[in-house]
């Protein structure tokens, strides 16, 4: 059985969770693969590039409107800074990539 409703699902994933590497939470860290478990394509997106997150939407959107179902997009980002007051700050410097700056 599958869904067609007019669903976009997108998990903006950091690396990080409070203290532990993405690498270490999940059997599988890339989460865009598991779409297909629950019968809908999986994408994954740079989600420092605001360009790129766009076109990725707008071919979801569009899949959605036209009844193909939902879209699982994972948008593979950064934080500036720690997840939690325990964690210190980040261990390498996101900061260069910034997306705002960048479409500047």
């Amino acid at each position: 059985m599958s869904c067609r409703s007019m669903l976009i699902m997108s998990h903006w994933h950091f690396l990080w969770a409070i203290g532990m590497s993405h690498l270490r939470a999940t059997s599988d860290p890339q989460i865009w693969k598991k779409g297909p478990t629950f019968g809908m394509p999986g994408v994954h997106v740079d989600g420092m590039d605001v360009l790129k997150v766009r076109q990725v939407a707008k071919e979801a959107i569009g899949r959605a409107r036209r009844g193909e179902g939902p879209t699982l997009i994972e948008c593979e980002t950064y934080r500036f800074r720690g997840h939690s007051l325990a964690d210190p700050d980040e261990l390498c410097n996101p900061a260069g990539r910034d997306p705002i700056s960048s479409l500047k």
